[in-house]
């Protein structure tokens, strides 16, 4: 009894991670699919242990998922960023299940500030992309601000997430993957974790066969990596975007700057060099107004435009489903 108090108690309060919760986290954003052997190793527990507290991490919503990344360039899409806002504003829940059950829209967030919305979209070209999206948002007669990104990068990379050790791209080629191939990224998509044993009870193949096809699919560069998301809103911060509009290209030297500022997370750049979207999180009004007050001074003269927003909730993250295969 007096362990199930301590448990409710601490997935309701501000967690207090020990030194090896904070180990075991440190792992799983390194690689989502380090066995719980290897983890225990490294943190001086059990398998069991850590499959525990891996447990607990889920149920009290520290960790949120465990994601696989995938290239969609090479299953014959590009990635583009969408952010939308409203004229007037518009109740959203409609549009949001609409939104919701199309399978070429992989992320969807509500958004506050600037923008609405924030969507990105695969499709085989910013025509496309238009064309979709057109019929998608057609509300009655209401106005609405599109502001589309193609992405440099053609594969998600979830929020709550920093790519410190990204992987180069080698393979650009479109590569062609058959049914088998789809199902097992439809497992892994949104459960990194799953082991191959349950992955073939799943697609019907032997263990050793779904170890194969996944170690094929990570060297075409199908499958990016594997990735944990960690839930900030768990410690009492917010989420918020920059969207920069520049006059001029960022160098490597205004790049290294900005990942240096602790509070930003992530980084995307549009394959035009023009924008660059900040993600970055914050427990205050402070921390906020430095944030931005640090962004402009590494950057100077370089930024056209500065736009904000703040993430309220994300409805939808499904980086796979069997429509996204070149056909």
């Amino acid at each position: 009894m007096k362990l199930l108090e301590e448990r409710k108690l601490w997935e309701t309060r501000t967690p207090v991670l020990d030194s090896r919760d904070k180990k075991i986290i440190e792992l799983l954003r390194g690689n989502a699919r380090m066995p719980y052997t290897k983890i225990g190793k490294v943190a001086r527990i059990s398998k069991d242990q850590v499959r525990e507290r891996i447990k607990r991490f889920l149920e009290a919503n520290v960790i949120i998922d465990f994601l696989t990344i995938i290239n969609y360039s090479l299953l014959g899409y590009k990635l583009y960023h969408v952010f939308i806002r409203f004229y007037p504003f518009l109740k959203k829940e409609f549009l949001i299940k609409k939104l919701n059950k199309n399978p070429y829209i992989i992320s969807l967030g509500l958004l506050v500030g600037r923008y609405d919305l924030e969507i990105q979209i695969i499709a085989k070209n910013k025509k496309s992309a238009k064309d979709m999206l057109n019929k998608l948002l057609s509300v009655d007669n209401t106005k609405k601000e599109v502001f589309i990104i193609k992405e440099e990068k053609d594969y998600i990379i979830p929020r709550y997430f920093d790519l410190k050790n990204e992987k180069p791209i080698i393979n650009k080629k479109v590569v062609s993957i058959d049914e088998k191939d789809k199902k097992i990224l439809g497992c892994i998509a949104n459960n990194a974790r799953m082991s191959f044993v349950d992955i073939g009870v799943v697609t019907s193949c032997k263990e050793d066969t779904v170890r194969y096809r996944m170690k094929q699919l990570i060297s075409k560069g199908v499958i990016v990596d594997f990735i944990t998301r960690i839930s900030r809103h768990r410690f009492k911060k917010i989420n918020y975007i920059l969207i920069l509009k520049l006059k001029n290209q960022l160098n490597i030297s205004d790049k290294r700057k900005l990942k240096s500022i602790e509070p930003i997370y992530l980084m995307m750049e549009s394959a035009d060099k023009r924008n660059i979207i900040l993600y970055f999180s914050s427990e205050g009004y402070k921390g906020l107004k430095g944030t931005i007050e640090s962004v402009k001074e590494n950057l100077h003269s370089k930024i056209k435009k500065m736009d904000f927003a703040t993430l309220l909730v994300q409805h939808k993250l499904n980086p796979f489903s069997k429509e996204i295969c070149v056909q």
